[in-house]
């Protein structure tokens, strides 16, 4: 800029003097570390971050914005605007999230007042997979499983990425030739996942045999005709049986009639006619016993009895090392004649979920005095 200033003498005669005053006017003078930031080869979805310095070199505040030249969805600044005050320096960072494998280019803007924009240039290139599963694909745990039982993983897949992508899996033979029973099986095994969507699976192993495994699940990716290992789990667990003890392994129920008691109520038992034994003589036996589960697991157990035997409780949960409490009732008042006699039966203690039980004996006896002596308490010779 340029301009004249006049200067007048008072009680001079002579014209004012002129002056002429000159001024350069420019902005900030704008220092960058750099204009170019490489973030190399990085994992996709995960943030790096890179930092750049801005250094107002002037005498005068500075006020800025920093934008991207273009819709960018893989870079990030911070702060999107700031002042730095006159011979200060201000650290912006810049993050770099990809969503894809393959190289991402941006370009950074910074707008000041009164000077020229002034550009960074970004580059990355994405390494890894956009899969992102919902459980540890490191080690897939079942931990301890009853046999027979069929034990499922549920677990799914979020594709993150910008493109769909075919997913297969499988089981890899063993190295070694170890033999196991172990069934095993994923579904689906196969399936294209698009952008953005997730994909539900089931991986369901069981065995009749206890044993501990081990085993991989293998997973890869075609993506634009490229197939790619994305996770191989290491699979484990042990296969056990349900344990379960009784405090009374075998059970006896005798019943004894009281036959005075039955002649005072029936009168003459000995009649030639056809009579029962008395109903109100006929009461329930009722037995104490306790099962223990020496199992690692939770066991859910539900019973069934033969005639005329009823368990309290029929149905229970029974945590590992806990013990409970039953209730044995046998009840004999359907017998209809005098005849003694014996049987054995069982009471059946069936694990949901399971083919397992167990068998609890039982040994049953009826014992009707039919003969009497004469004297009855001794014979002296």
């Amino acid at each position: 800029m340029k301009f004249v200033r006049y200067v007048r003498i008072y009680g001079s005669e002579n014209p004012s003097i002129p002056f002429t005053i000159t001024a350069f006017c420019r902005g900030p003078n704008i220092l960058l570390s750099t204009t170019d930031v490489s973030f190399g080869q990085i994992n996709v979805l995960e943030d790096v971050t890179k930092e750049i310095t801005v250094f107002n070199d002037s005498l005068i505040e500075s006020h800025f914005v920093v934008t991207f030249a273009n819709d960018n969805k893989a870079f990030d600044v911070f702060p999107v605007e700031s002042d730095i005050l006159a011979g200060q320096k201000l650290t912006l960072r810049i993050t770099a999230n990809l969503n894809d494998v393959g190289f991402f280019r941006g370009r950074l803007i910074l707008s000041f007042l009164h000077i020229a924009p002034m550009t960074v240039e970004l580059k990355a290139k994405g390494f890894g997979s956009t899969l992102v599963p919902s459980i540890d694909m490191e080690k897939i745990d079942f931990g301890y499983v009853f046999i027979g039982q069929k034990a499922i993983c549920h677990f799914s897949l979020e594709n993150r990425g910008r493109r769909s992508q075919e997913v297969r899996w499988s089981f890899p033979k063993p190295k070694n030739d170890e033999s196991t029973t172990v069934m095993k099986s994923i579904e689906p095994d196969q399936i294209t996942i698009n952008k953005g969507e997730i994909a539900h699976f089931e991986l369901t192993i069981e065995s009749p045999i206890a044993e501990t495994f081990s085993f991989n699940l293998l997973c890869h990716c075609i993506l634009n005709r490229q197939r790619s290992e994305v996770f191989n789990p290491q699979v484990i667990g042990t296969f056990i049986k349900p344990l379960i003890e009784f405090q009374l392994k075998n059970m006896t129920f005798k019943y004894v009639h009281d036959v005075l008691r039955e002649e005072e109520i029936s009168g003459n038992i000995s009649s030639s006619s056809f009579v029962s034994p008395s109903k109100s003589l006929l009461m329930p036996i009722i037995q104490q016993n306790q099962i223990k589960n020496l199992s690692l697991l939770p066991l859910t157990i539900s019973t069934v009895c033969p005639n005329h035997f009823s368990i309290s409780p029929s149905e229970f949960t029974i945590q590992p090392q806990e013990t409970e409490f039953l209730e044995v009732t046998f009840d004999p008042s359907y017998k209809t004649t005098f005849a003694s006699e014996t049987f054995d039966t069982h009471i059946r203690f069936n694990f949901q979920d399971s083919p397992h039980f167990y068998n609890l004996k039982i040994h049953s006896e009826f014992v009707f005095p039919n003969l009497s002596f004469e004297p009855s308490t001794s014979i002296d010779f």
